[in-house]
This record gives structure tokens, C-alpha cells and sequence, in this order.
């Protein structure tokens, strides 16, 4: 059985509903979101009420997460407000309930607690659970390897073959 020991988009949409209850709501990846519009994220209210949350699959996960939020905003408050007052304060409330949540959800008194940031951090994250907490050696190489991956999937992805690991 493969399970996600954290599932930041999961936290970041029940952080928004423990705020403002269950909203209806699709969230896709576009491969081109960044180029073809300039942003990371697109909140699209359609005309039969449907709205559709699109982030771009090229950007880091942590911004991801942060668009994300900064989009269910949009869909908390409406098509109707723009950036402002309003809508800064919904986006505020979600990150906060996010970091309290996550915190929550994530603390274990019992358990070692270890950070990792950036890329670096997640090459050595890997590499401590690969060679035994020892990955002095080890990260070159993941990083060799990872970006082996990233290329051969930005390449399939582009093509509209799709990448399957």
C-alpha cells in the first residue's frame, strides 16, 4: 500500500471548509498555465455556476499550495470582488487555519521532527530514508537522477503522451 504522510493540497481545501463549510469546486493542472497567462493559478466562474480552479504544473509544490489558497479565496468570496479587503481577509484566515490545522494534524510529541526546505531538503529527505540517515553521499546523485525524471516527464507531458512512474 503506497500512503501520503502529508497531503498539503488535501490540508490547504479542509483548512477552507473548516473556515466556511463545503463549496463545490474542480481544481486542475495545465502544463502551460504560467506561459499562456502569465499566472500560477486561474479561478474561471462559469456560466452555469460551475467553477474551476486551474494551478500550473511547473511551479514548486510550496507555491502550488499558496496558489491554491489564494484561489479558494476567490471562490469563498465570488466572481463579484476583485483583490481588496474583502478577499485578503478570507486568504489570510485560510493560511492561518492551514498553519494551525497542519500543525495540529502533523505534531506527535513522540515522534523525531526533522525540516526540510526547498529542493535540497527533499533530496536529502529521500536520501536519509534511502541510505539510513546518512546522505552525505547520496544527494548528488538523487539529484542527478531527479532531474533525469523532470526532463524524460516535461518531455512526455509535452508531447501529450502523458508520464507514468
Amino acid at each position: 500500500m503506497i500512503t501520503w504522510l502529508n497531503t498539503p493540497f488535501e490540508d490547504v481545501i479542509q483548512a477552507t471548509r473548516n473556515l466556511y463549510g463545503d463549496f463545490d469546486c474542480e481544481i486542475e493542472w495545465d502544463n502551460k498555465l504560467k506561459e499562456k497567462e502569465g499566472v500560477y493559478g486561474l479561478t474561471t466562474f462559469l456560466p452555469d455556476e460551475k467553477v474551476i480552479i486551474t494551478l500550473d504544473a511547473k511551479t514548486e509544490v510550496e507555491t502550488q499550495v499558496e496558489t491554491l489558497g489564494h484561489e479558494l479565496a476567490h471562490v469563498i468570496v465570488g466572481h463579484e470582488v476583485e483583490h481588496g479587503a474583502e478577499w485578503e481577509e478570507v486568504f489570510d484566515n485560510i493560511f492561518k487555519e492551514y498553519n494551525r490545522y497542519c500543525e495540529r494534524k502533523y505534531s506527535d510529541k513522540n515522534q523525531k521532527k526533522v525540516t526540510y526546505k526547498g529542493c535540497r531538503g527533499a533530496l536529502e529527505f529521500i536520501a536519509d530514508i534511502a541510505y539510513g540517515y546518512d546522505n552525505s553521499k547520496s544527494v548528488k546523485a538523487l539529484e542527478k537522477l531527479i532531474d533525469e525524471i523532470r526532463i524524460e516527464a516535461l518531455r512526455a507531458l509535452e508531447s501529450g503522451e502523458g508520464y507514468r512512474i
